[in-house]
């Protein structure tokens, strides 16, 4: 499996309180926002981990070496990018040629930890399942959403519009990867947004047309870190 961490935002909301260290690196209780993410993800499964990142993040090499020897067991790769996309597909988009393939694919947020059960659900989905979206319960309408059947089989998925209890955490799966590049170049091709950007859960929306069985995977611990209050709240209340 490979595993992209997009993590190219310019995290302007920590600069405006002064905070001037990469948004990826901002310490969380010892470790580096960007590990907490990674960190809960399902590396056992992990062939390759690659780290999308704005160029100017990099500059001081910080970041560089800290990815390269937290996460050096995985083969990490890491994509540069001298500008600020225009959503997570495109950010995803950048590292083709790792994912442009039959591997499986993995994609999650760098600012958010989760305590995903992926590597069990796969287990347990039938044969032939194209793609997984990790969902919670959530209040709202900020968020990525999935409706899904009784068999947790999605049937549509919707940006910032509230068409079921299910959020989607930000980890997204793909069987191939090759399914996620084909559908995202198609997408932008299509000039197809979502709030005048381009987001990966409304993908999953083509390859349901095309009749693959997607499902969600419902999990009970999420913690958003993407903005100083989201970071606060994770300080305050997280006792794992």
């Amino acid at each position: 499996m490979n595993i992209v961490m997009p993590m190219a935002g310019r995290g302007s909301r920590f600069a405006q309180i002064g905070i001037e260290t990469p948004k990826p690196l901002i310490p969380v209780r010892g470790k580096p926002m960007y590990a907490w993410a990674t960190d809960g993800l399902p590396l056992a499964m992990a062939r390759q981990l690659i780290f999308i990142c704005l160029a100017e993040h990099l500059a001081e090499r910080a970041l560089e070496q800290d990815i390269c020897s937290r996460y050096a067991a995985y083969d990490p790769q890491i994509v540069a990018l001298d500008h600020v996309t225009e959503g997570q597909a495109c950010t995803v988009l950048c590292a083709k040629q790792y994912i442009d393939n039959a591997d499986p694919l993995l994609i999650f947020n760098a600012d958010t930890y989760a305590a995903t059960t992926l590597a069990a659900a796969l287990k347990a989905f039938p044969p032939g399942v194209a793609g997984v979206l990790d969902v919670f319960r959530a209040e709202g309408d900020k968020w990525s959403f999935a409706r899904a059947d009784d068999q947790g089989r999605v049937l549509e998925t919707a940006e910032k519009q509230r068409i079921s209890e299910w959020a989607t955490t930000g980890l997204y799966y793909f069987s191939r990867g090759s399914d996620f590049v084909r559908h995202a170049e198609a997408m932008i091709a299509d000039n197809d947004r979502s709030g005048n950007e381009f987001y990966v859960a409304p993908l999953y929306n083509r390859l349901i047309r095309e009749g693959a069985d997607v499902r969600i995977n419902p999990v009970e611990q999420v913690w958003v870190l993407g903005t100083p209050e989201d970071l606060a709240h994770f300080e305050r209340e997280y006792h794992g």
